[in-house]
C-alpha cells in the first residue's frame, strides 16, 4: 500500500446552505494529509446550497462537485459521486460532520487499510466538551446524543465484522474497489457500504482514533419521529435482506443498558429512555416509510446548526 494513499471524503447535500459552506471549509483547510479529495454530491436549486458549494471549489481546489437538478435521494447521489471519486480510500461524511484531532484524523484512518484484509472501517461519534454542554439544555437534542452512546458502546464489544453479522451494520469508510452497485433504493446509504464489504469477503474494523462529530441535532419531538422512523424504515429494508432479526438487535441494545446503567449519568439514562419512548412511536410510520421512494422517507426535520467554541 503507498504511503500516503488517495482519500476522497464523500458528502450528499440537499438543502443544506447554512451549514455546508463551514463544513467544507473544516475539511479543505483543517484536515491534514497530502493527498485528499473532497466530492459533494449537490441535489437541486430549491436554494442556495449548489452555489455555496461551488463557491468553496473554486476556494479550494480538492473540492470536486456532482449536482443533479432533480432529487436524486442521498444514496443514488453518493452512488453517482462515487463513480467519478478517484480515492483509493473513501471515507462517507455528511454536510455538518466535523473530525476531532484534524491534522492527524485521516493518518490515523488509513493506517487501518494496511492490513490487506480490512475493507471497512467504522469512525466514532463523539462530542467535544463544549458541544455536550449545549446540547444537554434540550432533551430532544441530548437523547439522540445519549443513544448515539449507548449503541456505539454495545457495538464496541464487536472490534472486528465478518462474514454475515445478524445484527445492523454500517461503516463510513471503505476500500473504493470493493464497492460497485448499491442498492439506489435503499434508505441506509452506510448500511449498503458495509454489507457490500462484508460480501467481497473482507472484514470491518472499529476504530478507537478516528472520531467525528455533528454540528447539527434534533431539537423538536417532531424532528425526532421525523428522523428515527427514517432510519427505521432503512433497517427494515435491510433487516429482510440480510435475515437479520432486528427485535433481537433492539433488545439486546437495551439489555446492555439494564446491565450497564452504571455508566452513565443521571441525565444520560433519562435522556435514553426519552429516545426508546420516541423510538417505540417511531416504528409506526416507519413500517411504512419501508415501502416509500428514498426521496420520501428522506424528509428534512427541524434541525438547529450549533457553532464551535471560541475557548
Amino acid at each position: 500500500m503507498k504511503k500516503f494513499p488517495k482519500v476522497t471524503i464523500v458528502l450528499g447535500s440537499y438543502k443544506d446552505e447554512k451549514a455546508i459552506g463551514d463544513t467544507l471549509k473544516h475539511m479543505a483547510t483543517e484536515l491534514k494529509y497530502p493527498n485528499l479529495e473532497i466530492f459533494v454530491a449537490v441535489d437541486t436549486h430549491e436554494d442556495h446550497t449548489i452555489d455555496v458549494v461551488r463557491k468553496m471549489a473554486k476556494r479550494y481546489k480538492k473540492i470536486r462537485v456532482d449536482f443533479s437538478e432533480t432529487r436524486r435521494g442521498v444514496t443514488k447521489a453518493l452512488a453517482s459521486a462515487l463513480k467519478k471519486a478517484t480515492g483509493e480510500i473513501i471515507l462517507h461524511s455528511a454536510s455538518d460532520y466535523r473530525y476531532r484531532n484534524p491534522s492527524k484524523v485521516l493518518f490515523n484512518l488509513v493506517k487501518y487499510y494496511e492490513d490487506p484484509s480490512v475493507g471497512g472501517v467504522i469512525v466514532s461519534s463523539q462530542d467535544p466538551p463544549f458541544l455536550d454542554e449545549q446540547r444537554k439544555g434540550n432533551i430532544n437534542e441530548y437523547s439522540q446524543i445519549a443513544m448515539y452512546r449507548l449503541v456505539r458502546d454495545w457495538k464496541n464489544q464487536f472490534k472486528v465484522i465478518q462474514g454475515k453479522p445478524k445484527f445492523p451494520v454500517i461503516c463510513h469508510s471503505f476500500r473504493r474497489k470493493l464497492i460497485d452497485n448499491i442498492d439506489v433504493n435503499s434508505i441506509n446509504d452506510d448500511a449498503e457500504f458495509a454489507f457490500s464489504v462484508l460480501d467481497k469477503g473482507y472484514k470491518i474494523v472499529t476504530s478507537n482514533n478516528v472520531k467525528f462529530y455533528s454540528m447539527i441535532e434534533t431539537t423538536t419531538p417532531k424532528a425526532i419521529l421525523l428522523r428515527q422512523s427514517r432510519t427505521t424504515a432503512g433497517w427494515f429494508k435491510i433487516s429482510k435482506k440480510r435475515d437479520i432479526n432486528l427485535f433481537r438487535y433492539y433488545f439486546s441494545v437495551y439489555w446492555y443498558f439494564l446491565t450497564h446503567f452504571y455508566r452513565y449519568s443521571i441525565y444520560e439514562i433519562i435522556s435514553i429512555n426519552y429516545a426508546i419512548l420516541m423510538f417505540l412511536v417511531s416504528m409506526f410510520s416507519a413500517y411504512k416509510k419501508q415501502k416509500q421512494p428514498p426521496t420520501k422517507a428522506w424528509q428534512v426535520y427541524d434541525r438547529k446548526i450549533k457553532h464551535e467554541s471560541t475557548s
